[in-house]
């Protein structure tokens, strides 16, 4: 471990290194337009342009996406700085995402600005019944969000924007692998500007790496949009069913074939438009999860859990200028949620949320912005969040940004509930928090070239984890201790289209450091599941014969598991309106374990054909 600490440090540093060197010497010459910059962000009370965010924020675009070759949503996340993908298998069976230190269930994932986590569980967070087709771009806010969007954005939030659709284009694509992988997509944008709509379908099958890893995929999902009256409705539905092979996911080591079968679905209606200045926006949206989950298959008629969980919930917002240099958002939301188990039992909820936010501009050089929420749950006490953020421009190519700000997560329903011979839930929990702070600068010498470096800490209180206090006894949830955690996040990006080759190259190097008063339990089993050391470079650019390719490095230095360094790889030919892709996962070969006994498959090789029209 020792050793791969300095060696991950080392390769971190050249790197660096090497990107600012080259970046910087081509100051003076580059003329690149760099357009990301202009991408609204859609998360959270007030849209902002990713330039004026007072955070740190990253945007992966359609064509980013389609470029990675990705299997799943987490395929794609893999490869951001601060953001940590804990998988059980491949091809996106199962997942969970941390950011900046925190639990899976510290992250709060979102579809169109509407929240999609479960109840049951923070494992079925990614869980999206949202073909990759249908996204238009992926934006990844670390930190606290709980002041602009509620319970959950502890470590950080997630937000799937979907594609518009409208202009006429189809697209079909079949792909096969390793492990007897077969894929079939689909998609179609029609409508025109007056109903743009956009119909998406995937399926995905393996026999597996292993045995007891097949599994067998299904996403489905459509939205319309309409103009009526000056304003826009919108109607989203997906379904995705997820059946897969479980070998030892929640047993590791101890050999238990176990089997899962996730079934969710999905619908929101939205509508917006202006009442002179006032732009008032509703949504209302409905989530349906059905997980059965059979801990060991040689046992027919036991250890066999059956969750559903329904979640209604609805929000009003008005956004309205306050003058030329500053804007206000007012809203209000509701949900209610409910749990049917065979497990946990039969159990249900309610909270409603006012919340307030804006964005002042005092000068040129200088920008503020706040929010203040206040969250009622029937079970629980009120939670007041409030955030403050400021972003400078000193002159030149330099940005400051800082903010501050509360967040808080409610108890699951298997924290809550959940019993088997090895782990305990605890009806007594109540809601964690946090006050979180960050601030960081980024350099921008050239078009071409960014340099970032953000610090951050967070100061938890009533920590929810499963408590292990002697070998003998089982894990139980408890809201055990106080825990701080402190990070430290250097990028370096770079890209110029004119230079074939390489035409960008990305590094990112997160450091974190836990501290936590355990109280003397022997174990815990998610506090310290985030490696303490990560590095991820991206590079990419245009082979002879106009072969596009693009290169992910990962190394890990993990806390709980072993630590690893490993490489997938991808590459692209269009000929006219056809696509041929290569895609190398864990090219390296390398042994990965993201869950302690856990190991994840080896080199995977597919390949495919896209058609579009």
């Amino acid at each position: 471990m020792m050793f791969l600490r300095c060696r991950l440090l080392e390769t971190a540093g050249v790197v660096l290194v090497l990107l600012a060197m080259g970046g910087v010497a081509r100051a003076q010459q580059d003329t690149m337009e760099v357009t990301l910059d202009a991408v609204t962000v859609s998360a959270g009370a007030l849209p902002v342009q990713l330039r004026n965010a007072t955070r740190t924020v990253e945007v992966i675009d359609a064509r980013a996406i389609r470029n990675a070759v990705p299997s799943g949503v987490d395929d794609v996340l893999r490869g951001l700085g601060g953001v940590h993908v804990q998988r059980r298998g491949g091809h996106g069976t199962q997942a969970d995402l941390s950011m900046r230190g925190g639990t899976f269930s510290q992250t709060l994932v979102l579809v169109d600005g509407m929240r999609v986590s479960d109840p049951q569980t923070g494992h079925h967070a990614l869980h999206i019944p949202i073909p990759l087709a249908m996204i238009e771009r992926i934006e990844v806010l670390p930190g606290h969000g709980s002041a602009l969007l509620g319970a959950d954005a502890l470590g950080g939030a997630v937000n799937l924007v979907t594609a518009r659709g409208g202009s006429t284009q189809y697209q079909a694509g079949i792909e096969g692998g390793d492990h007897g992988l077969r894929r079939l997509t689909a998609s179609a944008g029609y409508g025109g500007e007056q109903f743009p709509s956009h119909t998406a379908a995937e399926y995905a099958a393996s026999d597996g790496w292993r045995e007891g890893t097949a599994f067998t995929h299904l996403t489905v999902s459509h939205l319309s949009r309409a103009a009526l009256g000056g304003a826009e409705l919108s109607l989203l539905a997906g379904y995705a069913d997820r059946d897969f092979g479980a070998f030892d996911f929640y047993s590791p080591g101890r050999g238990i074939p176990s089997h899962e079968r996730v079934r969710v679905g999905h619908a929101a209606l939205g509508a917006r438009g202006a009442v002179g200045p006032l732009l008032l926006r509703a949504r209302l949206s409905f989530r349906d999860l059905r997980d059965r989950f059979h801990f060991d298959t040689r046992i027919p008629d036991r250890f066999v859990n059956e969750h559903h969980t329904q979640v209604l919930g609805g929000e009003l917002r008005g956004i309205l200028p306050a003058g030329d240099a500053a804007t206000l958002s007012i809203g209000l939301e509701a949900a209610a949620d409910r749990i049917t188990s065979s497990n946990l039992g039969t159990h249900d909820r309610a909270w409603l949320a006012v919340s307030a936010a804006t964005q002042w501009r005092a000068a040129e050089w200088i920008e503020f912005d706040g929010g203040l929420r206040l969250d009622a749950h029937r079970d629980h006490s009120p939670q007041l969040n409030p955030t403050f953020g400021a972003l400078l421009r000193p002159g030149g190519a330099w940005l400051l940004r800082m903010s501050v700000g509360r967040s808080f997560r409610l108890p699951t329903y298997t924290d809550l509930y959940y019993s088997d011979p090895a782990t305990e839930g605890n009806p007594s929990l109540y809601p964690e928090s946090a006050w979180s702070a960050e601030a960081g600068v980024e350099w921008r010498p050239s078009h071409t070239v960014t340099l970032g470096s953000t610090a951050f800490l967070r100061d938890q209180r009533d920590l929810i984890d499963y408590v292990q206090q002697t070998p003998a006894d089982p894990f139980v949830a408890r809201n055990f201790t106080a825990a701080t955690v402190r990070g430290w996040e250097v990028r370096i990006q770079w890209s110029d289209t004119r230079h074939a080759l390489l035409g960008h190259a990305d590094a990112a190097l997160a450091l974190l450091a836990n501290t936590i008063d355990t109280h003397g339990a022997a174990r815990v089993r998610y506090a310290l599941s985030a490696p303490t050391r990560m590095l991820r470079i991206r590079l990419g650019g245009r082979l002879p014969a106009a072969i596009e390719w693009t290169a992910l490095v990962l190394a890990a230095d993990q806390q709980i598991a072993r630590d690893y360094v490993t490489m997938d790889l991808r590459l692209r030919k269009d000929i006219g309106a056809i696509g041929l892709f290569l895609a190398v996962d864990n090219a390296s070969n390398s042994a990965i374990e993201e869950f302690p006994g856990l190991p994840l498959p080896g080199r995977w090789v597919r390949g495919g054909v896209e058609v579009r029209m």
